[in-house]
């Protein structure tokens, strides 16, 4: 081949393959034809600046619809897999996360979403989901455990709480080994009807509940309180359960001039956080 068409071909190629290397960026894919190109351009990312979802999770992309793919770490069979769907579209408010594991369960992180904690810059944690919380409000709302107060009548039966509530943690601080994590929090708690025992005239007649002891976790002479559950999006270090029985003398009811003694238990269950933890799989 003459030595002028030899470098005709070199300069027509060249812009080609830049072209074709900017493609496979945009697609976060890892470029595959040379060992020293096979680099996910998810690494390279700064996180420094990143304030939302959309940066942690998407690094900003501005271009096509992008599918980040997971797969659980250390499993060899039966495995889960967590994928999120990364949709530049102004019009999509959300980053659509995805997780199997013989059944699909779809949940959705907006793209505004801050982190509930940041740790050495570059693990973010957001709050995912929460199922059972008061008041059947929007799954993507977390909410404070359920406690109920003590000094007033609860004249219905039982009430019991089944609270589920889902963390995604994005975790970039080791180069070239990030990793995704879902922790999930458990809350069960009953929270018992009132006890009233009559005791008996006597004067002066309480105009508001007086408190008059408490029995069972954390409490004890000169506390303020008792036990309670903590909220927030910290993991739960191992399943605890609280159990507390409160006293307060107050007026008996269709009874006038009788005080009585109102009993009321709560009891929960906080079980420790399980994590699982996933690996880059694209």
């Amino acid at each position: 081949m003459a030595t002028t068409t030899q470098l005709l071909l070199i300069i027509f190629c060249i812009p080609s393959l830049s072209l074709a290397r900017r493609k496979m960026a945009g697609t976060g894919k890892l470029v595959a034809n040379h060992t020293e190109d096979a680099v996910d351009t998810q690494q390279k990312w700064d996180y420094s600046t990143a304030k939302t979802a959309w940066d942690v999770l998407c690094h900003g992309r501005e271009a096509g619809v992008f599918h980040a793919k997971w797969r659980e770490s250390g499993c060899l069979t039966m495995c889960s897999t967590l994928g999120f769907k990364c949709d530049p579209d102004e019009a999509v408010p959300t980053i659509d996360i995805y997780w199997s594991h013989f059944t699909k369960k779809t949940m959705v992180l907006p793209k505004t979403a801050t982190p509930v904690s940041i740790d050495d810059g570059r693990s973010f944690k957001f709050f995912l989901e929460s199922e059972g919380c008061p008041g059947n409000g929007p799954s993507d709302k977390d909410c404070e455990l359920p406690w109920y107060v003590f000094d007033e009548e609860r004249a219905d039966q039982d009430t019991v709480s089944h609270i589920t509530r889902h963390f995604l943690v994005y975790d970039a601080r080791k180069p070239g080994n990030r990793a995704v994590s879902v922790e999930t929090n458990k809350y069960e708690a009953r929270f018992h009807m009132s006890e009233v025992e009559t005791l008996g005239t006597g004067t002066p007649l309480p105009a508001a509940p007086v408190y008059a002891g408490a029995t069972g976790t954390g409490c004890g002479e000169g506390l303020a309180e008792c036990s309670k559950p903590v909220s927030g999006p910290e993991p739960v270090d191992k399943t605890t359960v609280i159990d507390v029985t409160t006293n307060f003398l107050v007026k008996s009811a269709g009874q006038p001039g009788s005080v009585s003694i109102m009993k009321n238990r709560n009891w929960a269950k906080i079980t420790q956080t399980k994590t699982k933890v996933f690996e880059w799989n694209n």
